[in-house]
């Protein structure tokens, strides 16, 4: 079902024995000092409180040519793989997903957007790459359209605000059978999403095949 805990590259197999509380209080951290989004090496040992590991997760994630990440990546990575020691994944699924969810509540308003949902969808399928050797894709347009969708079914028809709220989310994650079920699978925030819906997404946005035209009349005999 996906990507395993086995797969998870050095040196991010350090961070399975860190609790959540501490991938939370990283969090926490990173919005306390409102960090520039281009991270660069500074500011990612200051948030892992480590200075080789610092090194070692920012030449990982690092930005092709760069000395800097993006580091909403390196937040939602690092809160994927902790506790995978430490905790059962399911029983800590519904914690990491509150984390996730304030990582990107970039206004700390207890609602995101449609383009920070995006962008969560984004950081966490790109940082799942990174954390287990994939091959990374910088394209938006398919979390672009699940996040669209998302907000079609669950954002309440009566709210002229276009932002859902953390209850919706951890509702949307629950749905998909996300939040308490048992897996050894690190993609425990959106693993079923992530395999099928945006598989559906993919297909529901290319282009359509052109219909054949009618065959002339003067070609029939």
């Amino acid at each position: 079902m996906g990507l395993q805990v086995s797969r998870l590259q050095p040196p991010f197999t350090e961070l399975k024995t860190w609790p959540v509380s501490r991938s939370e209080s990283m969090v926490q951290d990173f919005k306390k000092k409102e960090i520039d989004f281009a991270a660069d090496m500074k500011t990612i040992t200051y948030l892992l409180k480590d200075d080789a590991l610092g090194a070692a997760v920012l030449e990982r994630f690092a930005i092709k040519g760069s000395a800097k990440c993006n580091v909403l990546t390196v937040l939602a990575g690092v809160v994927a793989v902790s506790a995978l020691d430490v905790t059962p994944p399911h029983e800590s699924a519904l914690a990491k997903a509150n984390v996730i969810f304030d990582a990107f509540d970039l206004d700390n308003d207890g609602r995101v957007s449609e383009v920070e949902l995006s962008i969560l969808l984004f950081s966490f399928f790109d940082a799942l790459n990174v954390v287990t050797g994939s091959a990374r894709s910088n394209s938006m347009v398919n979390y672009e359209s699940v996040a669209k969708s998302i907000f079609e079914h669950y954002k309440p028809k009566s709210s002229a605000d276009h932002v859902i709220d953390k209850q919706m989310f951890l509702s949307f994650l629950e749905e998909k059978g996300v939040i308490g079920r048992p897996t050894s699978d690190i993609r425990d925030l959106v693993p079923a999403y992530k395999e099928q819906s945006l598989k559906d997404v993919e297909m529901a946005t290319e282009p359509a095949e052109p219909a054949e035209s009618a065959e002339p009349a003067h070609a029939r005999s």
